[in-house]
């Protein structure tokens, strides 16, 4: 177990280290690199103060373009062993407008500001000193 920050919105968790996660909660919207506004929806979780969405392997991204933010929403492929992601069947992102696959790395590298990162690599923390 291992203690992560979210640098949007400064919670931290306890979570076993095998996994990368991204924050679960419903954050601001922020300015992208576009300059445009972004908002991130985990998919399959409706509430709004959602516990650490674990990176799968490959994730469904579809992308809903309005006048005033881009709305991405983010969930697990669930078929990620299958290549044909013409199948709207296997890959319900796939299909839709501004749909598309995400390896791991992916999402990691295009969500960077939900992304959680071990506390202790995080600057600014210090580590207590013992008593």
């Amino acid at each position: 177990m291992r203690l992560y920050y979210c640098p949007a919105c400064s919670r931290v968790y306890y979570l076993p280290k095998e996994f990368t996660y991204l924050c679960g909660r419903n954050h601001a919207p922020s300015l992208g690199s576009d300059r445009r506004l972004h908002r991130l929806v985990i998919s399959n979780k409706t509430e709004t103060n959602k516990p650490p969405w674990v990176i799968p392997m490959m994730a469904e991204e579809r992308e809903l373009h309005t006048e005033e933010v881009i709305e991405s929403y983010l969930d697990d492929c669930p078929n990620p062993e299958d290549k044909d992601y013409g199948d709207v069947r296997r890959h319900f992102g796939y299909g839709a407008p501004g749909g598309r696959h995400l390896t791991r790395e992916q999402v990691m590298e295009k969500y960077t500001k939900i992304l959680l990162v071990p506390v202790e690599t995080w600057p600014g923390w210090y580590p207590q000193e013992p008593s």
